[in-house]
């Protein structure tokens, strides 16, 4: 980012344009343009790179490097995102130019790509950049960024509203499946780590300190809850299962760490007794409520006997609100149960679990979150709570017979209530031990 706003700032105060025009410079932060991860090379000296470029082109990432075409991947798919914003300009008098700015690795990697080059082989075999020459964005969209580069826009995708979401027939899930989703998600791990001061309750803590444990991730997505249990306990092997494979896709993977496509509401692909903990976070709006008991016997199938469930949800209906808030919320929770979720699921947590006749409870904890005040978990669920009503705009603009105007409206206006009501709601974590 400060590379970036150093380049903002040469075009705001040096960039010369006649009086008939005008210009209008944006930062948009990508995950997928963030620096390599160079694994056990990480925070050491410049001088370890080469060490690590030499091995590049035997294609086998070592002690915890990113792989190449992983780096080349997530930062295609910023391209494609840029693109998409560009077909949806009309104004034929608007002259669009995307300048990506990031670190060495990400841009060698990319530019080997566009010549036709290995990315494995970027510090090697890349020719000099050439003059730029002056052609139209439209022109380069259509000759030079194909979509089949990409291979962005899987079977299990469509798009609305220029977000992307996945395509399983019979999943009620609302939120999109995209980069943007990932920064979301990235966000919302850190909101619910600070505000339970715990990356997880299950009382696993001092066994994973001296022994390998096997923990699973229901609903990953990118893998942040995951990431951080890594990074803690490089003994624990770490699974996750999402249904939608867009959310993990180039996303940072540490050694002990493994992702799935699946979905927990038919047969999770492992056998009986594997796992030592399943952890499951926040698949109130994912799960249909008449599914919830099957998916309670499925997590303990893949269990452990003397294995720890740990099950994290909140009620979505928050305390203290203003009248557009109210509304916001009121009316979003009306069109979840329409959709047929559970949205009061954090109150039978405990008595659906017990319900299989497999489980003891252990723990049950919980944790209010404000919202827009009361220190930095506020501001983070604030700004959670912004991108979350964006990333479901497309369909609850419609589920309220709402313009983009009107719901846009509506955001704002409740937002801006959060410093004066002082909203908040209630998360609650169920810990359950298999018999």
């Amino acid at each position: 980012m400060e590379t970036s706003k150093v380049v903002y700032d040469y075009f705001v105060s040096d960039l010369s344009l006649d009086g008939n025009r005008s210009v209008h410079v944006e930062i948009t932060p990508y995950v997928g343009l963030r620096e390599r991860f160079f694994g056990t090379y990480e925070g050491k000296p410049n001088t370890f790179y080469e060490e690590i470029w030499s091995f590049d082109p035997l294609e086998v990432p070592k002690d915890g490097v990113e792989a190449a075409d992983s780096v080349l991947d997530r930062a295609l798919k910023v391209l494609h995102i840029e693109e998409e914003k560009n077909d949806a300009n009309d104004n034929s008098d608007c002259e669009t130019v995307v300048l990506v700015v990031s670190h060495g690795d990400t841009l060698q990697i990319l530019q080997s790509y566009f010549n036709g080059i290995s990315p494995w082989v970027h510090r090697s075999e890349v020719p000099p950049v050439p003059p730029v020459p002056q052609v139209p964005i439209d022109t380069v969209v259509a000759e030079t960024w194909q979509p089949e580069h990409y291979h962005m826009m899987r079977a299990d995708a469509r798009l609305d509203q220029k977000r992307r979401f996945h395509a399983v027939e019979e999943s009620v899930y609302p939120l999109p499946a995209d980069i943007q989703e990932q920064d979301r998600l990235e966000l919302q791990h850190l909101l619910y780590r600070y505000a339970f001061n715990e990356l997880f309750h299950m009382p696993l803590h001092d066994r994973m300190k001296k022994e390998e444990v096997l923990l699973l991730d229901i609903g990953c997505g990118p893998g942040s809850w995951m990431r951080d249990v890594a990074e803690s306990f490089p003994l624990a092997q770490l699974y996750g299962v999402d249904m939608a494979q867009s959310l993990f896709e180039g996303v940072e993977v540490l050694p002990n760490m493994q992702f799935f496509t699946g979905d927990v509401m038919g047969r999770l692909p492992f056998e009986d007794n594997t796992f030592d903990g399943v952890f499951q976070r926040l698949l109130i709006f994912a799960l249909p409520k008449d599914k919830w008991d099957y998916v309670m016997n499925e997590l303990v199938r893949v269990l452990k006997p003397g294995g720890y469930l740990e099950l994290v949800e909140p009620d979505p209906l928050p305390l203290q609100m203003g009248p557009n808030y109210s509304k916001l919320c009121n009316s979003l929770n009306e069109a979840m149960s329409n959709r047929g979720l559970h949205i009061k699921i954090a109150y039978e947590l405990a008595p659906k679990a017990l319900a299989t006749g497999k489980l003891k409870l252990v723990r049950e904890t919980a944790c209010s979150f404000p919202i827009g005040w009361g220190g930095q978990v506020g501001q983070l669920h604030l700004l959670n709570t912004q991108q979350s009503t964006q990333s479901l705009k497309p369909f609850l603009s419609k589920s309220f017979g709402m313009t983009s105007e009107e719901y846009d409206k509506l955001v704002t206006d409740a937002m801006a209530e959060c410093a004066v009501t002082q909203p908040y709601y209630n998360a609650y974590s169920v810990v359950l031990q298999k018999l």
